[in-house]
């Protein structure tokens, strides 16, 4: 179960932390993310209410991609929306 879950408006999405063999992970799941796979709209209760629906598979989620590169930050996109010019890393991200 997420811990310490809470809507960041600056970066437009819920974040939380998961434990990940016995490490807390941070993750941030991005407002597109809850929108597009999660059925979230567009407006901070909405994404908190997708998550907190779906808590569960998001947080299995971060801790596939945390254990799948080694991270202990995550950050779960919408990657059919990314444009090429966006700078975040795509070590942060899946989906």
């Amino acid at each position: 179960m997420g811990m310490n879950v809470r809507v960041v408006k600056a970066l437009q999405g819920v974040a939380f932390d998961v434990e990940v063999d016995g490490d807390i992970v941070h993750a941030v799941a991005s407002a597109g993310y809850l929108e597009s796979q999660h059925g979230a709209r567009d407006e901070p209760t909405s994404w908190l209410r997708a998550y907190q629906h779906r808590e569960a598979e998001i947080d299995d989620e971060a801790r596939a991609v945390a254990r799948e590169r080694g991270d202990r930050m995550v950050l779960l996109i919408d990657e059919g929306n990314r444009s090429e010019d966006d700078t975040m890393p795509a070590a942060l991200s899946r989906h």
